[in-house]
């Protein structure tokens, strides 16, 4: 009977800190991630990856004529590439995504390591990557993308 009693105790004493400790994310569900500027939708974010060994920036942006595509596809299509390119590089340099520390930033500091520029026009779409290694730019038509040719 001690023992339940003692129990009690414990999960009284604890139950309030539990609760206190839940994190609050409505700020981050409501944060927007694309904006309309001037008839276009355009995202932007700054991320910084870090390991044990270095941290790289990334400057991540998008943008598209309101009426060529959808505002969910817009967000689909920027949230899937922007993370398939992260990894690939990641993973091209050698390094594991489970060893990276993903960190939003306001902003960048400084200078980008590395930019990342994606264009949604009618007939398709344009990354462009930036980096110490130079441009790259990759083009591709909507019938590719969703295999319809």
């Amino acid at each position: 009977m001690k023992k339940i009693h003692f129990l009690c105790l414990i999960f009284f004493i604890l139950a309030p800190s539990i609760s206190f400790a839940q994190t609050d994310y409505s700020k981050e569900l409501h944060e927007r991630i694309l904006d309309e500027v001037d008839g276009r939708y355009k995202a932007e974010d700054a991320i910084l990856l870090e390991t044990d060994a270095k941290s790289i920036q990334l400057k991540i942006s998008a943008e598209a004529p309101i009426g060529v595509i959808g505002r969910d596809n817009f967000v689909s299509l920027y949230s899937t590439y922007s993370l398939i390119l992260i990894m690939s590089m990641m993973e091209g340099s050698g390094i594991s995504i489970s060893d990276m520390k993903f960190r939003d930033l306001d902003g960048i500091i400084g200078f980008p390591d590395i930019e990342i520029a994606m264009v949604f026009a009618k007939s398709g779409m344009q990354i462009i990557v930036k980096s110490d290694q130079g441009v790259n730019r990759f083009t591709e038509t909507w019938d590719k993308i969703f295999n319809k040719k």
